[in-house]
């Protein structure tokens, strides 16, 4: 597999490229693990994935992302669970540089439509442009970081919202504790 090169003039994606090895992977886990601990902090992991992407990622976006991979809640990762992690990011970049139509290194609001709508959601321009305003920090375009975690969420709200569809007619019903049990599950 071969690197590929997404410029930026704004920065937001440079020389991003694909893992190469798990051998690389672990280069960067232990060259961010300064105390030889075999875990990386959140602060240690956005280290990382800048090693790996040549990016700043959000705080925002490392604690979501170490959320779904700390496997032991300790507020760490270890090796392997950075690894799937690592994985997991290369998977994304595949997505969005594939729906990054003019390569600018950002998505904008019709790249991230399009991208939804290729995802099997139906959603509307307002619902894009909110989301855009929700995790965009410029709402014009979303970084990959910001790209990531608008598409987490968005999974996360939709398999909540269909183990609810028993019926798949794209409706639910719900009582005002239930609706605040999905919400208040998606910051556990």
């Amino acid at each position: 597999m071969s690197n590929q090169t997404v410029t930026d003039s704004n920065s937001s994606i440079l020389n991003a490229k694909p893992l190469e090895t798990l051998k690389e992977v672990e280069e960067w886990f232990k060259k961010v693990d300064n105390n030889n601990t075999g875990f990386l902090t959140l602060k240690s992991l956005q280290e990382a994935l800048y090693w790996s992407q040549n990016k700043n990622f959000s705080k925002k976006a490392c604690k979501l992302m170490m959320s779904l991979f700390d496997g032991d809640r300790n507020e760490t990762i270890n090796l392997d669970e950075f690894k799937r992690l690592c994985s997991y990011v290369n998977r994304w970049l595949h997505v969005f540089m594939m729906y990054d139509l003019n390569n600018s290194g950002t998505i904008d609001a019709k790249e991230f439509s399009y991208a939804l709508i290729q995802m099997g959601y139906k959603l509307s321009n307002q619902f894009v442009e909110l989301v855009m305003k929700v995790f965009g920090e410029n709402s014009n375009e979303m970084t990959l970081d910001e790209f990531i975690m608008a598409c987490v969420e968005i999974q996360k709200y939709t398999e909540a919202f269909r183990v609810r569809d028993l019926e798949c007619i794209g409706t639910i019903s719900l009582e005002y504790e239930d609706f605040l049990k999905i919400f208040l599950n998606g910051y556990v």
